[in-house]
């Protein structure tokens, strides 16, 4: 399942959001051969083939709206509303559950609000981190709407896809859940999955295998005893013959969120380059399954900058792996590539 994500604290800036969506667009390009032929502004704002909400970690992510239906069915407000978050948001238990029918009644129109009119029609102030926002957000009660220049929008998905939002069974939804996430990121483990899904229920976390376990199996990665898809064996049996393509991953990858230990991505001692403070995750260069470099990119008026800093020696082979992959991301923004190496 890609997911295409961001920390809450990108919205702080100006022009932040915008240099954010473009990471996510990116994303989507390198999980692509060829161009998928429809821009994400207008997957978001005009065919509506996508949204963008709070959900995993109370980030934002670019999701369907099914899978963003199947997130709100597992969404327990429980593991959020918690004595520590009331006292910050100066709520009861009471007024935070009656705050989410407020909301709803405040969207209930179908068109975008801002957040400034969002804030008067709840009758209090709505900080830019969603602080507020977070748990009915990730109810399924609001997603954002199309920006008005640097402003945010809300709306309520029901109304902004004209169709109900049909509540699943709790269950099934942690089963889908946790099956896409091993699809796409197993073997892992319960902590793996657990600190993905932004859970701070080990409980929960426990539960959700046990939902899945006639579909698991116990797999051996390098000693560590770890959990798949028994639909997987076959392929994950064959993982030392493929051949991993070179890829330039843009900004935010979730790729690199899916597992607590990172050691099979690159050394400890390169982390700080990649993992970076207050939640940013630096585009990187992937070759042979590992992080082998970072990589920034500026867009001049008649071409794309591109510059990688390598986090070991490249080959001359990974080299013109790199510039392939780099001549894919002028292409995307339909710019002759400048390559530099620093």
């Amino acid at each position: 399942m890609a997911e295409p994500s961001l920390p809450a604290a990108a919205e702080n800036a100006c022009g932040l959001q915008a240099q954010v969506l473009g990471w996510a667009e990116m994303q989507g390009w390198s999980r692509l051969e060829q161009p998928a032929g429809t821009s994400l502004d207008q997957a978001l704002w005009q065919d509506r083939s996508l949204i963008r909400a709070w959900c995993m970690r109370g980030t934002l992510h670019v999701l369907t709206p099914e899978q963003h239906q199947v997130y709100t069915s597992m969404f327990e407000p429980e593991t959020v509303y918690r004595e520590l978050w009331l006292k910050g948001m100066g709520l009861s238990l009471a007024q935070a559950r009656e705050l989410e029918c407020t909301l709803a009644r405040a969207l209930d129109g179908g068109e975008p609000v801002s957040r400034r009119e969002l804030a008067g029609r709840l009758g209090m102030p709505i900080d830019s981190w969603g602080s507020l926002l977070g748990p009915a957000a990730r109810l399924g009660l609001l997603v954002h709407g199309p920006p008005r220049g640097q402003e945010v929008t809300f709306v309520r998905p029901d109304r902004w896809l004209g169709r109900p939002y049909v509540r699943l069974a709790s269950a099934e939804a942690r089963r889908c859940w946790l099956r896409r996430y091993l699809r796409s990121y197993g073997p892992a483990t319960r902590q793996d999955y657990g600190q993905w899904a932004g859970s701070r229920s080990a409980a929960q976390v426990q539960e959700s295998f046990q939902l899945l376990r006639p579909e698991l199996i116990e797999v051996e990665v390098e000693g560590a005893k770890l959990l798949a898809l028994a639909a997987d064996e076959e392929v994950l049996g064959r993982a030392e013959e493929l051949d991993l393509p070179g890829r330039l991953l843009a900004g935010f990858e979730p790729f690199l969120l899916a597992h607590t230990e990172r050691d099979h991505l690159l050394l400890h001692q390169h982390r700080p380059a990649v993992y970076r403070t207050a939640g940013w995750i630096s585009p990187t260069v992937l070759l042979g399954g590992r992080i082998a470099g970072v990589w920034g990119h500026r867009l001049l008026r008649d071409h794309l900058n591109v510059s990688v800093t390598p986090l070991r020696r490249l080959g001359a082979q990974e080299r013109r792996v790199v510039k392939a992959e780099a001549e894919r991301v002028a292409a995307c923004f339909g710019r002759p590539l400048e390559l530099a190496y620093t």
